[in-house]
């Protein structure tokens, strides 16, 4: 519902519909089509020979009539001035799922909001210190789960809750001020150093893995990310940081899936 409009709108997959009408001569012209026109980089990591690795590509793409086409650099989705949306949708089942959505509502500095936009979501649901599990689930019990997740080529986050659908406006508003206290800077010291430990610790963790190197390695030639400081980009920031990256986001939207009955009956939802 957020990307409604744009090119994102869909899933990377295609739809149920779409994958069970593929056929196998649509794999292999889809398949052709990548190594005829798609731009391709190749990783190579560990101890290996660099001059003996180059023939061998070389030789291998040596027969092909290669035409890559670039492909335009990825714009943050900002969309045209819109009120926030509100969406109630009604399911076969008790409990609710309520996501809100913020969308890019001011001008992107580069790498260093890319750092920034690490740290705000780390300080609203990276650990078990963090705004929105602490404060919205521990010690107000209004929801089963919550978390947020980031979008960082598109610039949006969403934030997802299980909750009883009776406490849907006190959820909304507990997790709305979670948002209100980053930009205002109300983050405690507890809370700040949590985030940064648990940034650079799975930095740590990953930053040796293969899997990892290729990404960031991508992201590196695609120019979406800097990650040579990573651990020096991330110990420098501060509240201020959080405070300035939080408030270049506006609400989007509010979707609320949920049942029609709880343990009480018949709930009417009030937005």
């Amino acid at each position: 519902i957020m990307y409604e409009g744009s090119d994102r709108l869909g899933y990377e997959f295609g739809t149920v519909d779409e994958i069970r009408s593929v056929t196998p001569k649509d794999i292999d012209e889809a398949y052709n089509t990548l190594l005829t026109n798609s731009v391709i980089r190749i990783n190579c990591i560990g101890e290996f020979d660099e001059e003996y690795t180059e023939k061998t590509f070389d030789k291998m793409f040596s027969g092909l009539k290669r035409s890559p086409v670039l492909l335009e650099k990825i714009s943050p989705l900002v969309p045209e001035k819109r009120e926030t949306r509100v969406v109630d949708e009604i399911g076969d089942f008790k409990k609710g799922d309520i996501c809100i959505g913020y969308t890019l509502n001011g001008t992107w500095d580069g790498f260093d909001d890319d750092f920034r936009f690490y740290l705000f979501m780390s300080i609203l649901s990276d650990s078990s210190l963090s705004k929105l599990f602490m404060n919205v689930r521990e010690k107000k019990s209004l929801c089963y789960f919550v978390y947020a997740s980031k979008a960082s080529v598109n610039k949006t986050f969403i934030i997802q809750a299980g909750i009883n659908v009776s406490d849907f406006a006190k959820a909304r508003d507990a997790v709305l001020k979670e948002i209100d206290d980053c930009v205002n800077g109300n983050i405690s010291d507890e809370e700040f150093i949590a985030a940064k430990k648990s940034i650079l610790s799975n930095y740590t963790c990953n930053k040796d893995l293969m899997g990892f190197k290729h990404a960031m390695g991508l992201s590196k030639y695609l120019k979406t990310k800097d990650m040579s400081r990573f651990e020096e980009k991330i110990s420098g920031l501060t509240k201020s940081d959080v405070m300035s990256i939080a408030s270049k986001f506006k609400l989007d939207l509010v979707y609320f899936l949920h049942g029609k009955e709880n343990e009480n009956g018949t709930v009417t939802v009030k937005f």
